[in-house]
């Protein structure tokens, strides 16, 4: 190209013209450039996706539990709702991420960081939900 410079260690690599057969796009041997480069390589755990999906939604319906408990009195029990679904699906994050990580460490699946985020976040719910539990019942209890 006129304007450009090339150095005299940089080689020219082309790519081979494609076999009978194969669509000009594939790369040689047949296989599509984004699929997985080992056939039949582990798939990302269902349970690791279920645990981060189920603690996402815990710290969801926390927030917008409590969030609701804040506005007034008439929306105590869209909280107290919103707490039992965060704790049950806390519960939830707990268990499919256990289940996931016992999957990853024998190698037959992968998704590490969702069954570990799914795992914090949903002990994270379970711990906030028991704290604002124990403080209702230290507040009602302390003033009627």
């Amino acid at each position: 190209m006129p304007g450009q410079q090339s150095w005299p260690d940089q080689q020219q690599q082309s790519w081979p013209s494609p076999a009978p057969g194969e669509q000009s796009w594939q790369v040689p041997g047949g296989q599509q450039p984004w699929q997985n480069p080992m056939p039949g390589g582990a798939q990302t755990a269902g349970s690791a996706i279920a645990s981060l999906i189920a603690g996402l939604a815990a710290m969801f319906t926390l927030c917008a539990g409590t969030g609701l408990s804040v506005v007034g009195l008439g929306f105590a029990l869209a909280a107290l709702v919103g707490g039992v679904f965060a704790l049950g699906l806390g519960i939830a994050a707990v268990i499919t991420g256990s289940i996931a990580r016992r999957k990853i460490r024998t190698g037959a699946a992968t998704g590490n960081g969702m069954a570990i985020t799914g795992l914090v976040l949903g002990i994270l719910a379970i711990v906030i939900v028991l704290i604002l539990v124990a403080v209702t019942i230290f507040l009602v209890v302390k003033y009627g």
